[in-house]
């Protein structure tokens, strides 16, 4: 890759597409799973099916702790169905996070990547409904999609936004904006390139008929990128004290964890 297109990436805020990063690992254990029921799989040997091959996957892809934590709590989720027990997704991400911590604790302080990983996710569970319902006030029950779509990604932004500035001392400003194009066609990317190969070695002039929405998709997201990176301030200097930038997530937590419990008490 191009130290440009690099360049590019980074002030588009869209540099975790390219990376293995935990919305990856799930994704290819939805497809994996969908798969696998699909050729006849029973839907436990399929959970089963599922957790061995993400972890593997993880493995080949090198053990970034994004796609670590991610596969560990999609097989806790699995798993969880496996048992017929319900799973929260918050102490799902906090058992993940332990178990990682118990093995390498030096990655509270110096693993840029999982600290983003947590709190992104972290940002969705606890934020992402309530930015939710608050886009709803003018969605009004109208197009879910982009509202659910509008709401993830400001919740993971919100909550990676601190540990950005503080690590980098600027942000992306069209981040927002450019995630919300770009997220969407992830899924699809991802699809096409696990059943290429596969395509390809049963019917390789198939392949080249697949190949052709995947090189489209990618064209798409590369005029993202690059019509994003050149927007005027994409990048904005700023450098803050570390007190306010842990101020800033009180009343963000608070909310969330209000959410929360609210969604505890009336599943129980």
């Amino acid at each position: 890759m191009s130290k440009d297109l690099k360049t590019k990436l980074s002030r588009s805020g869209l540099s975790h597409i390219i990376a293995i990063s935990g919305s990856h690992i799930v994704l290819f254990a939805a497809i994996l799973f969908e798969v696998l029921f699909f050729f006849g799989l029973w839907r436990k040997q399929a959970q089963v099916g599922v957790i061995v091959f993400t972890f593997f996957y993880v493995f080949l892809v090198g053990l970034p702790a994004s796609a670590v934590r991610a596969g560990i709590m999609v097989s806790l989720l699995f798993l969880a169905q496996m048992l017929g027990r319900q799973s929260f997704n918050l102490r799902t991400l906090v058992l993940a996070a332990t178990l990682m911590l118990l093995d390498n604790p030096l990655l509270l302080k110096f693993d840029l990547g999982f600290q983003l990983s947590f709190l992104a996710v972290l940002g969705l569970i606890l934020m992402g409904p309530v930015f939710n319902r608050w886009l709803n006030v003018f969605f009004k029950d109208r197009l879910n999609f982009i509202r659910e779509l509008f709401a993830m990604t400001l919740s993971a932004q919100v909550f990676t936004l601190p540990l950005l500035i503080s690590s980098f001392g600027y942000f992306s400003s069209v981040s927002l904006v450019s995630n919300i194009l770009a997220v969407p066609l992830s899924p699809f990317l991802m699809a096409l390139a696990i059943v290429l190969p596969f395509i390809g070695m049963a019917v390789p002039f198939l392949a080249w008929v697949v190949s052709i929405p995947c090189t489209v998709l990618l064209w798409c997201l590369y005029l993202i990128v690059d019509f994003s990176s050149r927007v005027p301030f994409a990048i904005l200097n700023l450098q803050l004290p570390i007190y306010i930038l842990v101020a800033f997530y009180i009343p963000f937590l608070y909310l969330g964890l209000k959410s929360e419990k609210k969604e505890l008490e009336f599943l129980g």
